[in-house]
């Protein structure tokens, strides 16, 4: 799990370094580059989330590394619509926001059914 999804990260960082503005890709040093990084990112944050230790320290960086990932996952999401034509914003946010929308939705009954079912579990304990 720790090499393949350090591959998968090397490859979206790679993807995303050759992305050009008419949503083609050129390959360059640089998108080995970015690879190399990609893959660094994700292979440093497993080692920091599988980490042993319960200290208070370790869980503050576990926190921040967490928080990081979010955040690049979230700009390298967004990255490639810097691409998209001034006239068509208007309807990328409507289907950014319908989109959020729907996973809003899905994180509640997500909640709803770990609450029931963890309700269930104490409710049937011997």
């Amino acid at each position: 799990m720790l090499f393949g999804s350090s591959l998968a990260g090397g490859f979206a960082a790679a993807s995303l370094q050759a992305l050009q503005p008419n949503f083609s890709f050129r390959v360059s040093a640089k998108t080995l580059v970015a690879f190399g990084l990609g893959f660094l990112v994700l292979y440093c944050y497993w080692r920091i989330l599988f980490h042993p230790s319960v200290s208070s320290g370790q869980k503050r960086l576990r926190m921040g590394a967490s928080a990081l990932l979010a955040i690049i996952g979230l700009t390298g999401f967004l990255y490639p619509l810097r691409f998209i034509a001034p006239n068509n914003h208007g309807e990328v946010a409507a289907g950014l926001v319908i989109a959020c929308l729907a996973l809003a939705v899905v994180i509640a009954l997500l909640l709803m059914c770990k609450r029931f079912l963890d309700a269930d579990a104490r409710k049937n304990e011997p």
